[in-house]
């Protein structure tokens, strides 16, 4: 995985005159290496058997995020939903992202937005879900990140030390759909700064098939 991602960034910077930074590179083949293990490792069957939203305790909210990428442009999309113990539509938002680096990127743009939404709802209790376990990894780390995204991470965990009862889980991507969709809305539009959305009919399908609510 690490050779062809080498050899991926280096056939972009010969053809397409885009060049990924070496710990670009490495996270991503990071990425691919973590899915790899949880499809085919020992605890894969167990994860499979759960693959649904489920709510939150009594208390608490429950905020969904996601980010999508587009490579060839470098642009993408953040979504995010909150629902509430019972599972209830709280609030949404969606935000276009221009510039990104990698997947993961918009991954992290989506969680923070998603915090900076449940700040502004004034939510204490709230548990973060994402699908991506690298941003997961990435964010329990004690030591500095000096990657390029560093400075972003560091924003993350501060919002974090700030509300000690925000929790972050990862989540399987079929148990992350509404934002999803919201994610994928979000990289189509020509905006350039997010809006919030409540009572979306483009993400109302979503919820209701959504089980174990």
């Amino acid at each position: 995985m690490v050779l062809w991602s080498i050899w991926k960034n280096r056939n972009s910077q010969l053809w397409e005159d885009k060049k990924q930074r070496p710990i670009e590179a490495a996270m991503l083949s990071l990425g691919w290496y973590n899915d790899f293990k949880k499809a085919n490792g020992s605890e894969a069957t167990q994860q499979r058997q759960v693959m649904h939203w489920t709510k939150p305790e009594q208390g608490w909210f429950k905020c969904n995020s996601d980010g999508a990428y587009i490579a060839s442009s470098r642009r993408g999309g953040c979504g995010m939903v909150i629902r509430d113990e019972r599972g209830d539509f709280v609030a949404a938002a969606v935000k276009p992202c221009l510039q990104l680096t990698l997947p993961f990127h918009a991954e992290l743009m989506a969680l923070l937005e998603g915090m900076k939404l449940a700040e502004t709802l004034n939510y204490c209790k709230v548990i973060f879900e994402t699908d991506c376990l690298l941003l997961v990894h990435a964010l329990t780390q004690s030591a500095a990140d000096l990657s390029s995204l560093g400075l972003i991470l560091n924003e993350v965990k501060e919002i974090m030390s700030r509300h000690p009862e925000f929790r972050l889980i990862h989540a399987q991507r079929e148990a992350n759909r509404v934002a999803h969709v919201l994610a994928n809305h979000a990289q189509t539009s020509c905006e350039s700064q997010s809006w919030f959305v409540f009572a979306p009919e483009m993400i109302r399908d979503a919820i209701l098939n959504d089980c174990n609510r």
